[in-house]
């Protein structure tokens, strides 16, 4: 009889990022962009946390404030298998975005998990609840789909990832969005890292007077353990 592989032991990874943001959409600035993202693994259990933070001055004058905070915690029912758990919150004065709150339960699938690709997919239902400062407030019952690829092109030195997130809405009227993050990082030295990213975020029903679409274009710089 093979002998039981054990369970792996607590494991952390995560990095936090700061530098340079030229955004589109909404906000047409250059700005500090601020992001952090720390994963724990520990058994059967896999926590993910996320933020990032946008802002911006022209002189003197407020042109940019945002942020978004995320977390997923996935439960392992067997090697490839999960239950997960989502929930995004994002907050953009500059969309009329004074809270937009989005929980997710899902089934994942661990596609690939090797030392040079990691691949996941996840599909549920989502709830949506959007506090507008001036429209009024929406709120709508939705599917979830999302899913996290990582490539490593160059052995601990380039990467490629792709993740996003996707509520779409099964009431109301033309409501769905989806947020997205694709990029290339480079390892350095010693944990430093640079990286070039593209988020977007796309709302199909914004505030009145506001664009559906706004990305963000960065290069960073920091540190991944």
């Amino acid at each position: 009889i093979a002998p039981t592989r054990p369970d792996p032991p607590l494991v952390w990874t995560g990095g936090a990022n700061a530098g340079l943001l030229q955004t589109s959409g909404n906000t047409d600035v250059n700005s500090l962009r601020l992001d952090a993202d720390v994963t724990a693994r520990a058994r059967a259990n896999r926590y993910t946390l996320g933020a990032d933070l946008n802002r911006a001055e022209d002189t003197g004058r407020e042109t940019a404030r945002n942020w978004t905070v995320s977390g997923n915690y996935d439960r392992f029912v067997n090697r490839r298998l999960y239950v997960n758990g989502n929930t995004i919150f994002t907050n953009d004065p500059f969309r009329d975005l004074d809270l937009r709150t989005a929980l997710g339960a899902a089934l994942g699938y661990q596609v690939l998990d090797t030392p040079i690709t990691q691949l996941s997919v996840e599909g549920g239902l989502g709830w949506v609840n959007e506090n507008f400062e001036l429209a009024a407030d929406d709120s709508y019952t939705a599917l979830r789909e999302g899913a996290k690829l990582d490539v490593l092109l160059v052995t601990d030195r380039l990467t490629l990832f792709h993740q996003h997130d996707a509520y779409i809405g099964v009431t109301g009227d033309d409501n769905l969005f989806v947020k997205m993050k694709n990029g290339v990082r480079l390892g350095l030295l010693a944990g430093l890292v640079t990286t070039l990213q593209l988020d977007l975020d796309y709302d199909r029903s914004p505030s009145p007077g506001r664009r559906n679409t706004d990305r963000a274009f960065a290069l960073t710089f920091g540190y991944r353990f």
